[in-house]
């Protein structure tokens, strides 16, 4: 019967202790749904590629960050060639750890690899390949 009272009161200590100190770390929530708004601080459509005669636009993104520690994001492309348009999607998925803010994701699909983030309210700023895309939730 002790055992089942000291957790609760650990606990409430604990909430009691943290809730009274404003000047110590505020933890972020980094879950939630994003929708890209800028790349390199232009926003949607944004041109990622571009030849003599053809270019690609990104012109929707979305990153779905879960609790369960997994992540995915769906892309939306528009290609011009010449006087041809044609649009595609594509989707990524994989894993993060996430502290005060901070996220490292690591993609498992389609092409293993890593970038980092953070968050600051409802923003999540990713930083891939020397590109910064800003999201908001």
């Amino acid at each position: 019967m002790l055992r089942r009272l000291v957790l609760p009161l650990v606990l409430l200590s604990v909430a009691i202790a943290c809730g009274s100190d404003s000047s110590g770390p505020v933890a972020v929530s980094v879950v939630g749904l994003f929708q890209l708004k800028t790349v390199n601080g232009t926003p949607l459509p944004a041109t990622i590629s571009s030849s003599l005669n053809s270019h690609t636009d990104l012109t929707a993104d979305q990153l779905s960050v879960n609790a369960d520690g997994t992540w995915s994001e769906t892309s939306s492309f528009r290609i011009v060639s010449g006087a041809t348009t044609t649009t595609t999607q594509g989707a990524s998925i994989g894993v993060y750890q996430a502290a005060n803010g901070q996220i490292s994701f690591t993609e498992t699909t389609p092409t293993p690899g890593t970038f980092s983030a953070s968050v600051n309210g409802n923003t999540l700023t990713a930083i891939v390949t020397g590109v910064t895309l800003v999201y908001q939730r």
